[in-house]
């Protein structure tokens, strides 16, 4: 299942996409137990924060190799239910980490309710728990512009990219939850022709005098 994908500054789909199914990191740091997401970190170019079940860590992985050096742990989420895993995260324009967690999946596609919160991880490490469950939002009039269809009925994030931040990748899953899911469901779309322009996605804005932790290898 893709999820999570992440475009850099100048526009490139790379170093940022997860396949939460198979439990590994795509074109980024090597594979982790349950990755959430992978987001590099604001003016370090060989470091990211990664979502690894229900923590948030800090990784330092240079592109070159298949490995990767987990330098400390800068939150950890949902204590009261260990079960739970972190689904996906941004940053908004501050280079504040957005962090979405779910209940416990016990099959493929079908996880326990109502479990999973929104949490808002600063660059020291204070973590806030802003909500509980689901949140509905009705940006201004919420009027409905525009419907995108795709040929994958499960899709599961999107981000702009490309030289001119004009295309919308989406990504999608292929989960059997009582009707095969056939290609290209799973695959990552790229839509164009949209007549507008995201924004570059942010990196995390990580203070250097946080306190560090003891390295071990992902």
């Amino acid at each position: 299942m893709q999820n999570g994908s992440v475009c850099d500054r100048i526009g490139n789909i790379s170093l940022v996409q997860v396949d939460i199914s198979l439990g590994k990191l795509t074109n980024g740091p090597p594979d982790a137990d349950m990755p959430g997401f992978v987001i590099p970190v604001e003016g370090k170019p060989d470091e990211f924060v990664v979502g690894i079940k229900r923590r948030v860590v800090l990784v330092r992985w240079d592109g070159e190799d298949g490995t990767a050096e987990e330098l400390k742990t800068l939150s950890e989420l949902d204590k009261h239910s260990p079960d739970n895993r972190i689904n996906d995260a941004k940053c908004d324009p501050r280079g504040r980490l957005f962090v979405g967690t779910m209940g416990h999946e016990y099959e493929p596609g079908k996880f326990h309710l109502k479990k999973g919160s929104l949490y808002r991880v600063e660059g020291d490490g204070r973590t806030t728990r802003l909500v509980d469950n689901v949140i509905k939002v009705d940006p201004n009039a919420g009027k409905l512009l525009q419907k995108v269809p795709t040929p994958a009925l499960q899709t599961t994030s999107a981000t702009f990219g490309g030289p001119n931040f004009d295309i919308l990748y989406v990504t999608s899953a292929c989960m059997n939850r009582g009707v095969e899911q056939l290609p290209p469901a799973g695959s990552t779309f790229e839509v164009t022709g949209l007549g507008v322009r995201g924004h570059p996605n942010v990196s995390f804005a990580l203070k250097d005098n946080m306190p560090c932790g003891c390295s071990l290898n992902l």
